[in-house]
């Protein structure tokens, strides 16, 4: 089994677990991925273990309405899919979450530990590999739920302090970011609120090529792979609360 735990708040020696892990309350689940038959499938393997289980009907993928469902359906824990191709809607989705109250448990099928440490800093509690037989993917998330996890069964990995030194470093961050011209500001002021590239070029009316093009050059300023990681690294820049100051919109540009 894979399990990438992020360490830079944990405990040394231990998995860290909700206080609810040791009241005996088994938190209702929250299962988001945009495979759809996989959401409901592995919502479906912890009902059998006991386990509420849920999954959003609403399509795309929206921070405010999954913060909604928590809210109302008293959400304790999402387990959400990391997507097959970044889609710089994950972080908003996290922070949305944990602004919720609810814990989040990534399963994904990719091997990009930039993706996974971004996700991990951004709030969630462990990353589990969707490529595993199913029913041991179930067992163990069960057991992570419920706080009752073995950790023999559990490989922690200790990566995410030092990728994250190295992918998310706020100092040089920081200079990438104001090395960026007005335009890529504002697309990655676009891409920080979970808007896609397709939505950014409709509402600012550019080519998707056009945009794509933008992308491309803020994700080889900020010397990332992934639309997620350069959303991360402005977080963790603190760059948002200053961004906005001058430069041209999309917009404006367009004409």
């Amino acid at each position: 089994m894979t399990l990438r735990m992020h360490t830079l708040a944990q405990p040394e020696g231990g998995v860290r677990l909700s206080s609810d892990a040791f009241t005996g309350a088994v938190p209702t689940v929250l299962v988001v991925d945009e495979h759809h038959l996989f959401a409901q499938s592995l919502a479906f393997a912890l009902r059998l273990q006991g386990v509420t289980s849920l999954w959003p009907h609403h399509k795309p993928l929206s921070a405010v309405h999954l913060a909604e469902q928590i809210r109302r359906d008293e959400v304790g824990v999402v387990v959400l899919g990391l997507p097959d191709e970044d889609d710089g809607v994950c972080i908003p989705v996290i922070e949305a979450c944990r602004a919720a109250n609810a814990r989040v448990l990534i399963v994904t099928g990719s091997h990009d530990l930039e993706l996974e440490a971004s996700a991990l800093l951004a709030g969630a509690e462990a990353a589990f590999d969707k490529a595993r037989p199913f029913d041991d993917l179930a067992a163990d998330l069960f057991q992570m739920i419920v706080g009752s996890a073995a950790q023999a069964r559990l490989q922690r990995r200790d990566w995410a302090a030092p990728v994250a030194e190295e992918v998310l470093g706020s100092a040089p961050r920081r200079r990438a970011l104001e090395s960026l011209s007005p335009r890529e500001r504002e697309v990655l002021r676009c891409l920080m609120d979970g808007k896609t590239v397709d939505e950014i070029a409709g509402g600012a009316a550019l080519s998707v090529a056009t945009v794509r093009s933008h992308v491309h050059a803020i994700l080889t300023k900020l010397g990332v792979n992934s639309q997620l990681a350069a959303v991360a690294a402005a977080h963790r820049a603190g760059w948002r609360a200053d961004s906005r100051l001058g430069g041209s919109s999309l917009a404006d540009d367009a004409r």
